[in-house]
């Protein structure tokens, strides 16, 4: 069985107000819901560390209404099956610094504000250098 979902709280934060309207999931992914995993981390230094070392990764991302942002694979299970999230997407972390963001999520379907949103939430946390967006159109 995996672990329940679990990543950085909302209070290590600043600029959560940027996310003014939540991702509802969209009606047909409901029951698409297939599993997942999540990823320990912290963040430290503005570094995203796992098991103390700066993590290398492309994951998928939650921002969860409450602020929290959880790490892994699965939106859908990472949020634990939430009907809204402020954010999600996929990113790449090199280094512990994000370098790369997208709006792939398909339960959620993030438009093109949404990811700016996330870069600029990302880069307010100075968690990235330098972030590479790509945006996904989902129909």
């Amino acid at each position: 069985m995996n672990p329940k979902p679990k990543g950085v709280p909302g209070s290590y934060f600043v600029g959560l107000g940027i996310f003014s309207e939540p991702l509802t999931v969209v009606d047909d992914k409901r029951d698409g819901f297939q599993g997942g995993f999540p990823i320990a981390f912290e963040i430290v230094d503005n570094v995203i560390l796992s098991e103390n070392r700066p993590l290398n990764i492309r994951c998928e991302y939650v921002i969860l209404l409450n602020g929290e942002l959880r790490l892994g694979e699965g939106h859908y299970y990472l949020s634990e099956r939430a009907e809204q999230v402020l954010n999600a997407g996929t990113m790449g972390i090199e280094n512990g610094r994000i370098i790369h963001l997208d709006n792939w999520s398909g339960h959620y379907q993030p438009d093109k504000v949404d990811v700016i949103n996330a870069k600029n939430f990302f880069e307010q946390n100075q968690l990235t250098d330098d972030i590479f967006v790509t945006f996904i159109p989902f129909k």
